[in-house]
Formats: C-alpha cells, sequence, structure tokens
C-alpha cells in the first residue's frame, strides 16, 4: 500500500453517496401488459412496484401503459425518464421492430414524455437472464400461456 493509498484510508472522509437511479419497465405480451418500477444502487437492481392489466387491441395498449405506469408509481414523487420495453416476439423480424410496432412504441415514449433505453424480445431477455444465472447458455423451451 503506498503512503497516500495508506493516508487516505486512515482519514474520516465521507463516504460518497450512491446515486440511485429509476426506470419504468414495460412489458408488452399477447394480451396483458405488465409495467414495473425499478431503480439501479450501485451493483444492486431494487424492483420497486410491480402491475398489469389486459388489453384488447393495439389500439388500447397507450391507454393501458399510461394507467399501468401512474400505477406503478403510486404516490412516489419520482419521476423516472427512461423506459425499457419487453416485447412478444412476433413483434421482430431479425432482432428489429416491426414497422408499426416501432411506430406504437415511439408514440408511447412521445405520449408519456419517456426517453426508450432499449426493447428486447421477452424470450431473449430470459434466456439472457437464465445464462447470467447459471454461468452457461440454456438449452430451454419458453411457454408463454395467457388468457
Amino acid at each position: 500500500m503506498s503512503f497516500l493509498s495508506n493516508l487516505t484510508a486512515r482519514l474520516p472522509l465521507p463516504n460518497k453517496p450512491s446515486v440511485v437511479e429509476h426506470f419504468f419497465a414495460l412489458n408488452i405480451g399477447p394480451t396483458q401488459i405488465k409495467a414495473c418500477l425499478w431503480a439501479v444502487d450501485g451493483n444492486r437492481l431494487i424492483v420497486n412496484n410491480i402491475c398489469s392489466a389486459d388489453y384488447k387491441s393495439v389500439d388500447d395498449i397507450l391507454n393501458v401503459a399510461d394507467g399501468l405506469l401512474d400505477q406503478a408509481l403510486g404516490d412516489s414523487i419520482l419521476e423516472p425518464e427512461k423506459i425499457l420495453f419487453g416485447v412478444p416476439d412476433g413483434w421482430l423480424v431479425d432482432d428489429d421492430l416491426k414497422p408499426g410496432y416501432l411506430k406504437l412504441l415511439s408514440s408511447i415514449v412521445k405520449s408519456l414524455e419517456l426517453k426508450p433505453m432499449a426493447y428486447v424480445a421477452t424470450s431473449h431477455a430470459l434466456a439472457h437472464f437464465l445464462e447470467k444465472k447459471e454461468g452457461a447458455p440454456a438449452t430451454t423451451i419458453f411457454l408463454g400461456i395467457e388468457g
């Protein structure tokens, strides 16, 4: 340990406060939308609130999403600025959103005054999570059962 490192280790310097950043997540399924308020505190992921609601058609998604994000905030004074989207596999072609769905997500972020972080197919997100958790690529079959 160098002299300077040794000296600073012994000084009663205040710890640098961690900056907690809050985000929204919106997972759009074939008939249901789930919204989440979450945060990153250092290396920790904190899920604050999760809620869900059914929708009838693609035209309903904006209104349902708006209500769910308000519900996810609850009485909180937080104002997250960024949103992460989970979308059905059928919305993607070669990892790109189909034009109609890209327009839908764009209208959501514009209407709700949010900044999009990313979109990901829900099945890809789950596979990535399992791979990180298990330490090796997962050999899995995902079934989505709704309604």
